[in-house]
């Protein structure tokens, strides 16, 4: 329901403003109309946009310094992309070939989609790593067009409903004077840009574990960094932000992968129970004979049997003392000179957890698994002595901004139409095929041919990719 709202107030908020808009422009509104030139602002359907050339001295001034070195960098991506282009096609292949010939297989690329693989509460993440992306990939372009003395005719910002972009204007007619090496430093650029930031992006999250041991540690539990309000695990004497979980039933938690599989773990048939001594519950003289009975009306107690199922005697025992100086198990031989007992639940899906923390006693879950998995979510990291809820968002940031720049790369050097790669394909052929194909119009050929072949090949990797996740 909220994310309706959220769209359906983004749909109000940009119609309304378009709407005044036009409003405005018709009736040649001149304060209004003088606004906008002033300021470079322009509205259309669900964008708002701003450009200016106030940028224009700093990328010039840029790219006068270190001419060689920008030369050198510019180059050292021309290459890199040129290559890059052979295997990003045969990765788009990928797809296809897994949907015509292999069932149930993993899909090498996936889209990332708000709402269906993207929480909406990751909504700030998404936005502002796609405006760093892009940013970066237009700046790149802008950076190489200054040190090839091209002028840019304005750098912006536009607001795509809720996703910040930015873009540059080259002319085009300056573009084509130039050398095919010149051009395609400069197509280049913005993929180039985007490869650095996606392999930054990487050696940090894999660094991270060095960089941040002094504060923050891996493979010691994980840290509890939200829990949704109203659930089971969310109520009084359950989980707490910052908690750390080393256990669960006994299972021990180490990373967010222990978590998930233990989890999974208490999921099986077999239910755990807890060793409890014959004298303790001799001393609670709980023996029961029917299951309407065992602790109808007795609060914090709850109904065991024996994990023997031809001991048909019920105990009603208080939960919490049970599970806390017990060990776990599921049945008898597991115990020593104990008795295994199984808390007797009301459906199927229900189990009773044991949920250690470090330095805090435990927390009792008495639901469904899935509930857990649903809404509680978990850092591998941990921390005495500081919050690790910052280092988290760290890095799904990082996590995203590689995401987002790797594709970013892979979009745009695909041989597709309107699209960087269109350009790079062009330099590409003209400039290191011209010995192969000496004449203008069969390079003209092939680049055509390859347009359309990079153009089917993505559109045919997207839809068969989206068919996947929806079907």
């Amino acid at each position: 329901m909220g994310e309706l709202l959220f769209i359906v107030s983004l749909a109000v908020v940009f119609g309304t403003i378009y709407f005044l808009d036009l409003i405005f422009r018709t009736c040649m509104f001149f304060p209004y109309i003088k606004f906008l030139h002033d300021t470079g602002i322009s509205i259309r359907p669900l964008t708002i946009s701003w450009e200016s050339t106030h940028f224009n001295r700093q990328f010039l001034t840029l790219g006068r310094f270190k001419p060689v070195l920008l030369r050198r960098w510019f180059q050292t991506g021309a290459i890199i992309v040129s290559i890059y282009m052979i295997p990003v096609l045969i990765l788009l292949l990928v797809p296809i070939y897994q949907y015509l010939y292999v069932d149930n297989s993993n899909p090498v690329l996936v889209p990332i989609i708000p709402g269906l693989n993207l929480p909406y509460s990751q909504l700030f993440y998404y936005a502002i790593s796609i405006f760093i992306c892009v940013t970066v990939h237009e700046f790149g372009h802008a950076l190489a067009a200054s040190r090839e003395k091209v002028t840019i005719e304005g750098f912006g910002f536009a607001l795509f409903g809720f996703l910040p972009m930015a873009y540059v204007r080259l002319p085009s007619e300056q573009l084509k004077q130039l050398s095919l090496p010149q051009q395609l430093r400069i197509y280049s650029a913005g993929v180039w840009h985007n490869v650095v930031l996606a392999c930054f992006a990487l050696l940090l999250m894999y660094s991270n574990p060095i960089l941040l041991k002094p504060l923050y540690q891996q493979g010691n539990g994980v840290t509890v960094v939200n829990v949704k309000e109203g659930t089971g695990p969310a109520q009084k004497g359950g989980l707490m932000l910052g908690d750390t979980i080393i256990s669960i039933n006994d299972c021990l938690v180490e990373t967010v992968e222990d978590w998930n599989n233990c989890l999974q773990k208490e999921m099986t048939d077999v239910l755990s129970g807890f060793c409890v001594s014959k004298d303790y519950i001799r001393q609670e003289n709980s023996a029961l004979e029917n299951y309407e009975n065992c602790c109808s009306n007795t609060t914090g107690y709850l109904c065991f049997r024996h994990s023997d199922a031809k001991n048909k005697q019920l105990m009603c025992l208080p939960g919490r003392k049970v599970a806390e100086n017990s060990i776990i198990c599921t049945e008898n031989r597991d115990c020593r000179d104990d008795l295994c007992l199984i808390p007797i639940l009301l459906s199927k899906s229900e189990r009773f957890l044991k949920i250690q923390r470090f330095l805090k006693s435990p927390v009792l879950y008495l639901g469904p698994i899935q509930e857990v998995f649903a809404s509680v979510a978990v850092s591998p990291w941990t921390s005495e002595s500081t919050s690790v809820q910052y280092i988290d968002m760290y890095e799904i940031f990082l996590g995203y901004i590689f995401a987002f720049s790797s594709g970013l790369a892979i979009m745009n050097v695909i041989p597709f139409f309107y699209l960087d790669g269109q350009f790079l394909t062009e330099c590409v052929v003209h400039n290191y095929l011209s010995s192969c194909i000496p004449k203008v119009s069969q390079r003209s050929s092939v680049i055509f041919s390859l347009k359309m072949i990079g153009s089917l090949i993505g559109f045919l990797s997207m839809c068969v990719t989206l068919l996947k996740m929806f079907v």
